[in-house]
Parts: structure tokens; sequence; C-alpha cells
């Protein structure tokens, strides 16, 4: 069996308290299904966060940024884009400032 690396930066970084995890995968995921999974492992209250974080109602959050092995997924398929056992997911939370 192999595994997803995800790994998360900036606010969310500090937000979640984790800087990376590993899930267990043994077929190739969507992103989706690898970030409902990370939301599994957490406690309620930071899956809540990382939902609040990077999700509307009909996808990402505009300003959010995943990479799969440094490729923005925008490029690919978006959250349908496939995630295979091995890979690494970088998750970047929209950007702030003022």
């Amino acid at each position: 069996m192999g595994e997803v690396r995800v790994k998360f930066f900036s606010l969310l970084r500090l937000a979640l308290g984790v800087s990376e995890m590993t899930i267990s995968a043994d077929k190739a995921l969507t992103v989706k299904e690898v970030l409902q999974r990370v939301g599994k492992i957490m406690d309620r209250e930071k899956a809540a966060l990382l939902e609040e974080k990077l999700f509307e109602r009909d996808g990402l959050k505009e300003g959010v940024i995943i990479l799969l092995n440094g490729e923005n997924i925008l490029h690919l398929k978006g959250l349908l884009t496939e995630v295979n056992p091995g890979d690494t997911l970088s998750v970047f939370p929209p950007g702030g400032g003022g």
C-alpha cells in the first residue's frame, strides 16, 4: 500500500498546527478525495477549519493553490485531478494582505 503526502503552507499551516500529513492510498484518488480523507483524520474543529479555508459551495475558494508534484491542479482537472500513491499535494490558502 502506498501513501500520498499532503503539505500545508502559510497561514493554513499555522491554523492547523501541522505542516504535513500522509494518507494511505492503494489506488488513485482525486484531489477532492485526498482532502476529504485528510479531514477525516483531523479532529472536528481542524477539519471544519480546513473546509472553511479551502472550499466554497461550487469548488475551491478563489486564490487557493494546490500543487500536485509541483503542478497547479487548475491546469489539470481541478479537484478531479488524479493523485497516485507516492504523489505529493502542496496546499496554499488564499493570500491575504492589506
